[in-house]
C-alpha cells in the first residue's frame, strides 16, 4: 500500500511593504587611507607653504577669528557647522590653515555641511591661486620697473647690463 499523501505546508504570508533600508551611520564620503586626490594633496602643500600669514587684503574684512570659527565645525547641530564651513570659505586665505578641518567635513552626516565644506575648500583654494598669482604678478612687474630704471636715460649715462 501507498503511504498517505503528506499535507502541504502553508503559504508565507507575502509582506505589505518592502523592508526599510539600512541607515548608514559611517561617514558616506570618506576616502581610503592614503588615497589623497594628487590635485588636493598639491593644494594642501600650497596651502602649508603659505602658512597662517596671509596678506591683510587677502581676507575680506571681517570680525570674525578662523580659530574660532573653525572650532564651530565640530559641533553637534548640523547648522552651526554648516555656517562654520560658510564662514571659512568666506575669510578666504585666513582660513588655509584650517583646510584640514573642512576636509574631515566631507564625509558629514548631513548633506548640506558636506556641500558647504566642499565649497568653502574651493572658495580658500581659489583665493590661495589668485594670491600666488598676484604675488608673482607683482615680482614680474618689480623686475621690470627696475630694469627700466637701470636703462633709462639720465640715470647715469649708458645703459648698464642687467
Amino acid at each position: 500500500e501507498a503511504p498517505p499523501p503528506e499535507p502541504e505546508a502553508p503559504a508565507k504570508p507575502k509582506p505589505l511593504a518592502p523592508a526599510p533600508a539600512p541607515i548608514m551611520k559611517k561617514p558616506q564620503l570618506k576616502a581610503p587611507e592614503g588615497k589623497i586626490d594628487d590635485i588636493f594633496a598639491a593644494f594642501l602643500t600650497e596651502v602649508d607653504t603659505f602658512g597662517g600669514d596671509a596678506p591683510a587684503d587677502a581676507a575680506p574684512a571681517t570680525e570674525e577669528d578662523p580659530a574660532k570659527v573653525a572650532a564651530q565645525l565640530k559641533s553637534k547641530d548640523w547648522q552651526a557647522r554648516h555656517d562654520a564651513c560658510k564662514a571659512l570659505g568666506e575669510l578666504g586665505m585666513a582660513s588655509a590653515p584650517y583646510v584640514a578641518a573642512l576636509t574631515e567635513r566631507l564625509g558629514d552626516r548631513d548633506a548640506a555641511v558636506r556641500t558647504a565644506a566642499r565649497k568653502a575648500i574651493q572658495q580658500v583654494q581659489a583665493a590661495t591661486e589668485a594670491s600666488a598669482a598676484a604675488g608673482a604678478e607683482g615680482d614680474a612687474r618689480a623686475g621690470a620697473k627696475a630694469k627700466k630704471q637701470r636703462t633709462a636715460p639720465g640715470a647715469g649715462g649708458a645703459p648698464r647690463p642687467a
